[in-house]
């Protein structure tokens, strides 16, 4: 009688979205307890095979393939996320994949039984370029996305989402928030308090996905439909508008706001420029405070309470608002730096105090035979070299200080000095430059323990200084 065909059956797998940099397992049983090698394939949204992995049953009968080490191959950076104008896409951070799975056969090839998701669904797994604690198998993504469900063909919101940033600090009630602020501004509206220069640039990055609620299914909102920009001069509003998240803004999917596409890649997460790289700080350049926040589209034609035309009278998400710092006369030169956040998008702060400038130096020289032994007379010139420098390598240097901080602040600066891919701006420049911390630890700080405190950032630039030859 022939052996029995192995059915391999999954017993666990991740989360539809899940962070990169951690554990990302998947596991899987023979029904007829043939102890096969079991065998999966990472498949991209194109059918191309990734990865195509083996293991053996383990004690129990499973098999458990870890497949984080994979993923890291095929997330990045966007080198250029932060000149964002207005919106821009994430096609860099995030990878769309989905898994077959089944059994090496008696060739050594694999034999599918299956695909998760299956192969009819359009959903996919989705890793974020993000980072967990060693002991999560499973992202929550929930707080990050928005719930929304249909009530007479209208959008009703039933959970808002952050924003994908390590500041989750200063959030007021709308109700509570005090200074310049427009009117839909109220209570029951999270509004996050941020800080930036006049000259800084920033970008908020929202995963794009819009979830439906359990009572009724949406029809057209799958995305976030645009990102409100209100700009204020303490209690007066200089502007107030919402830039739609379609192609032509940077944004998408679709060229509507109204577009019911399923979110695919590139567009899984939307990055909104709000800093002075979005022309509208150029345009009012008395601004003191920006508000950001998205909106979901509601049909005008249907009876819908609707604002600029074609959006929800409420915002889906928390809102961000950033308040413009104005530089101090006694200060040092500020340098703005950007880094690689937990989630694999950019989070940013400005060092404004002591700035100190060095270069490293490094010299390697050869003693040079002095004197003209192919000449008719053999004399040695005052000027000729014995030790020659034939190579020198310069690393620029700096040391930057922030301004006392905030309890807050000094946990969110963490995530600086242990991000793995930083950039600074220097005053007065629009470029962004590459750099290599040099500082080993960080230590935690609090005004309970140091009174005022505040923290130094030492780097090296990542490309040397170009030098002659001696």
């Amino acid at each position: 009688m022939a052996a029995p065909t192995p059915a391999i059956a999954p017993t666990n797998n991740p989360p539809k979205w899940n962070l990169t940099y951690g554990t990302n397992v998947y596991s899987f049983y023979d029904l007829n307890s043939t102890a096969p090698k079991f065998a999966i394939q990472i498949i991209d949204t194109s059918g191309n095979v990734k990865a195509d992995l083996r293991q053996t049953t383990n004690q129990a009968g499973y098999g458990h393939f870890d497949i984080q080490h994979i993923l890291k191959n095929y997330v990045d950076i966007n080198p250029a996320i932060e000149g964002t104008a207005n919106l821009t896409t994430s096609g860099n951070e995030v990878f769309r994949y989905k898994i077959k799975y089944g059994y090496e056969n008696s060739t050594g090839g694999t034999t599918n039984q299956g695909t998760l998701p299956s192969t009819a669904s359009t959903i996919d797994y989705v890793v974020l370029n993000g980072r967990k604690p060693f002991n999560v198998l499973n992202w929550n993504s929930n707080p990050y996305q928005v719930k929304a469900q249909s009530f007479l063909n209208c959008p009703v919101i039933v959970q808002k989402s952050l924003a994908l940033t390590d500041w989750t600090y200063d959030m007021v009630d709308g109700d509570s928030l005090t200074g310049g602020k427009p009117l839909y501004i109220s209570s029951g509206i999270n509004v996050y308090q941020m800080k930036m220069r006049r000259g800084d640039y920033y970008t908020l990055s929202f995963m794009n996905e819009v979830l439906s609620g359990a009572t009724a299914n949406l029809s057209t909102n799958k995305k976030i439909a645009g990102f409100r920009i209100t700009l204020m001069n303490g209690n007066t509003t200089l502007y107030d508008n919402i830039t739609p998240n379609v192609l032509a803004q940077g944004g998408g999917p679709g060229t509507s706001v109204s577009d019911s596409s399923n979110i695919s890649s590139p567009f899984d997460v939307i990055s909104v420029g709000c800093g002075a790289n979005n022309s509208l700080l150029t345009l009012y350049p008395t601004t003191t405070r920006v508000f950001v926040s998205g909106y979901l589209f509601a049909n005008s034609a249907t009876p819908c309470s609707v604002i600029f035309g074609s959006f929800t009278t409420s915002p889906c998400t928390d809102t961000y608002m950033i308040d413009i710092v104005d530089d101090e006369c006694n200060d040092f030169e500020p340098v703005q730096v950007s880094w690689l956040n937990s989630f694999g998008f950019r989070d940013y702060f400005y060092f404004q105090k002591r700035v100190d400038k060095s270069i490293n130096i490094n010299r390697l020289t050869y003693q040079k035979t002095l004197g003209n032994w192919n000449g008719a007379v053999y004399g040695i010139p005052s000027y000729d070299r014995g030790e020659k420098v034939y190579r020198e390598d310069l690393d620029e240097v700096y040391s930057i200080n922030t301004r006392y901080l905030t309890d807050n602040e000094a946990q969110f600066l963490k995530n600086l000095f242990i991000s793995p891919d930083v950039k600074v701006r220097l005053n007065g420049d629009t470029n962004w430059y590459g750099v290599v911390l040099t500082d080993t630890s960080w230590v935690e700080r609090t005004f309970r323990k140091d009174k005022l405190f505040q923290y130094t950032l030492n780097f090296r630039f990542s490309n040397k200084l170009n030098i002659q030859n001696g």
